[in-house]
């Protein structure tokens, strides 16, 4: 039992709480209501949206209906009928119809005004926003005030990546004088719906022009998105080689969501063989007390024809220095769609056994100026680093060591983007010394690229699918056949791999992948992934992999 020195003064709810030493704290709300007379309270209010925008979630361009349920807490019943008037200050409401009348409310009885008021949510709430309402309860002199709130969600648009289709050209690598197309993806990561979402693209660069729109009708929560509509995308042919250009897209919803995103897009391909010395390459020490030993090499050379490398290590062949910790640094370029890079290099150095050594070489790369960190090539580091208090690099540290003639690396970098620096770090102890590492013909390429190794891409044809557009549904529905046909032509006995992949390069099925003799195959593809699932509606590539070489086009899923 609690008893009051004093009498509360005010009604409404009064927070008690009630602590001591050794015992759990108590808070909990009690309602004070006046001795006498009614006392009304909104006890519940429930939203429903109605009109144009049913989705299950109460966001911009809502209209909504209020239902509140009212209570007479008092001792006595109200004078007369009542009348309810709901008020709100928040700068994106407007409310339709704010009052509505009820019968006297007897002590300790409750009503339900269903639909009681009426309100509109106003393009341009962001998430997470709470909208306090005012419900004002007068019956003849008598008058109260409650208060609750509304919490709606809204749309948050996200730019993820750029998918691009050279339409002129022999391969996949935009060059100067050519034409591309171009498609945005987007991510929802807030719990309202976007509508018509639209993107308009633009650039200031004097030697790039785009054009296009697109319009996407729906984007749910969590939900990824592309645009169906190709931007047209043309090179001037008086554009330098390996250049880079900055290109503008704003992207909105009629909810009033919007976001501006500038995004880097590379002309031509990076390739260095070093036959025209370092240019915008560094090197330098990393450590105090280490020297760098990189340098420009003529000893030994994988270029054809060629005459030059950059060597760690010292002049002509002989041997790198003790203590020797230092970087060799790439020029920053932008990174390509699904982005890899291939190199040569050369090595000599000391090991202790068949998987750990001494010395060793890394591979580093910052991301839009960031710090440096260590990247794993393709197929992994051989060796790991013995414990040295000599090295400078961590006991366990994975390397290249060892004995190297002229092998080929290559680093994955479609899971970066913007524009980035790879370093070539070597590392020596104090002890024993080997030639060192050298380094040559580096270049970057895209997994989109259309690459001339072993075959000619004019002897190799990928043709357009059809029907394109496909919807497995209708198709099926008129005759009976619910796919599309894929043709390609060999001109050799090779290995194949025919894949579909979704706009964020994610494989979805692979419809071959064996040896095929000389000729010309149909392939059918019904719309399915590789369990099975029917796919959802958007832009897809399907790729031709033979051998090294590789061809890619789009086809786009209706439903």
């Amino acid at each position: 039992m609690i008893y009051f020195d004093s009498p509360v003064q005010e009604t409404g709810n009064l927070t008690i709480v009630a602590s001591k030493a050794n015992y759990y704290t108590f808070s909990g709300n009690i309602a004070v209501v006046p001795t006498q007379g009614a006392f009304v309270i909104c006890q519940n209010a429930q939203f429903e949206e109605f009109g144009d925008f049913l989705d299950n979630s109460i966001q911009s361009l809502d209209s909504v209906n209020v239902s509140v349920t009212l209570e007479n807490i008092g001792m006595e019943s109200t004078e007369n009928e009542i009348s309810a008037i709901l008020s709100c200050d928040h700068e994106f409401v407007q409310i339709i119809n704010n009052e509505i009348s009820a019968s006297p409310l007897e002590a300790t009885a409750s009503v339900t005004l269903e639909n009681a008021f009426q309100i509109k949510l106003l393009a341009g709430i962001v998430e997470p926003t709470s909208i306090p309402f005012i419900l004002t309860v007068n019956s003849g002199s008598s008058s109260w005030q409650s208060s609750f709130s509304l919490s709606v969600n809204a749309p948050e648009i996200e730019y993820v990546s750029y998918t691009m289709l050279v339409t002129s050209g022999d391969d996949q690598v935009l060059e100067p004088g050519e034409s591309a197309e171009l498609f945005f993806t987007y991510h929802n990561s807030g719990n309202g719906y976007s509508y018509e979402l639209s993107t308009t693209a633009f650039s200031y660069d004097p030697y790039v022009s785009i054009t296009g729109n697109d319009v996407i009708d729906s984007v749910n929560p969590d939900q990824y998105a592309v645009t169906s509509e190709p931007f047209i995308l043309e090179v001037s042919a008086s554009c330098p080689q390996q250049y880079s250009f900055q290109l503008e897209t704003l992207i909105y919803d009629i909810l009033g969501s919007n976001i501006m995103s500038s995004i880097q897009i590379p002309i031509g391909t990076v390739v260095e063989d070093f036959e025209d010395g370092l240019g915008n390459w560094t090197h330098a020490s990393l450590s105090g007390g280490f020297v760098d030993e990189w340098h420009l090499e003529t000893s030994r050379n994988h270029t054809e024809g060629g005459n030059y490398s950059v060597k760690c290590g010292g002049v002509g062949n002989s041997d790198y220095s003790n203590s020797n910790h230092s970087g060799l640094t790439s020029p920053a370029f932008v990174l390509p769609p699904a982005a890899y890079v291939t190199f040569y290099h050369w090595m000599d150095a000391e090991t202790n056994s068949s998987t750990q050594a001494w010395d060793g070489g890394i591979i580093e790369i910052s991301v839009n100026g960031g710090e440096f960190q260590q990247i794993e090539p393709v197929g992994g580091y051989p060796y790991t680093i013995m414990s040295n208090d000599e090295s400078p690099f961590a006991p366990g540290t994975e390397v290249f060591s060892g004995n190297i003639n002229w092998e080929e690396v290559e680093l994955d970098l479609s899971a970066f983007s913007g524009t980035v620096q790879l370093r070539f770090v070597f590392g020596s102890d104090g002890y024993v010394t080997e030639e060192g590492w050298y380094i040559d013909d580096f270049a970057v390429h895209s997994y989109t690229s259309a690459e001339n190794n072993t075959i000619s891409e004019k002897d190799i044809v990928l043709e357009q699918n059809y029907p394109n557009p496909f919807n497995p549904q209708i198709f099926a529905g008129r005759n009976g056949n619910a796919s599309t046909k894929i043709a390609f032509q060999l001109p050799q006995k090779s290995g194949v791999k025919l894949s579909i992949y979704n706009i964020r390069g994610q494989q979805v099925k692979t419809l071959v992948n064996e040896e095929k003799e000389k000729g010309k195959y149909f392939v059918s593809w019904d719309g399915k992934d590789e369990y099975n699932r029917p796919v959802a509606s958007g832009v897809y590539f399907y790729k031709l992999q033979v051998d090294r070489f590789t061809s890619v086009k789009k086809m786009i899923v209706m439903k």
